[in-house]
């Protein structure tokens, strides 16, 4: 059976220390709507922001949208993030750039880029999908997330839509600290 082509951004896996829960943390938004599976930039003043539309600033993330927030404002509602530097997320591939073991093996500890995509305004859930054709040994800000591993979910053959573990690459992500704006 072919995989389903249901794009939902990012969605934590294990945090990579033990299988514990993910761990997540508010932070002031910018105005704008953000899809829970959104990767979130640092925008001006630390606020988490989704860019949805360039890796502008692929080198300032912060993690990924735990939730939806819904207002286009900017109101100063927070957003929980997945921040921890080490978590893993399943996301599927935009293609069929994964078609048998010999390409699995050739994407695992490679970098990635993101195809952004505005979320799903039913489900709430990102739309974003790991760009298949850009699977890189060089890192580059444009490839921002680095593939770990398959994912051994059910309904995920090889081919179109295949599912794959990967974790913000360290070059891009902001640690976060005092010096990051949380609440």
């Amino acid at each position: 059976m072919a995989n389903i082509d249901w794009p939902s951004g990012l969605r934590p896996v294990s945090n990579g220390k033990g299988g514990t829960a993910p761990q997540m943390r508010p932070y002031p938004k910018l105005a704008g709507i953000i899809y829970e599976g959104d990767i979130l930039y640092s925008g001006d003043g630390g606020l988490a922001v989704y860019n949805g539309t360039t890796d502008a600033n692929a080198d300032q993330l912060v993690g990924v949208a735990a939730h939806y927030v819904g207002t286009a404002a900017d109101t100063g509602d927070a957003v929980y993030v997945y921040d921890d530097p080490d978590q893993e997320y399943v996301c599927q591939c935009d293609d069929d750039s994964i078609t048998v073991v010999a390409d699995l093996n050739q994407a695992l500890l490679r970098h990635v880029g993101i195809v952004y995509a505005t979320g799903n305004t039913t489900t709430l859930q990102s739309k974003v999908e790991l760009d298949g054709s850009s699977i890189a040994n060089t890192w580059t800000l444009d490839l921002p997330l680095l593939i770990v591993r398959k994912w051994e979910g059910e309904d995920n053959e090889f081919g179109a839509n295949y599912k794959l573990v990967v974790k913000i690459d360290n070059k891009n992500h902001i640690v976060t600290n005092d010096s990051i704006t949380r609440l």
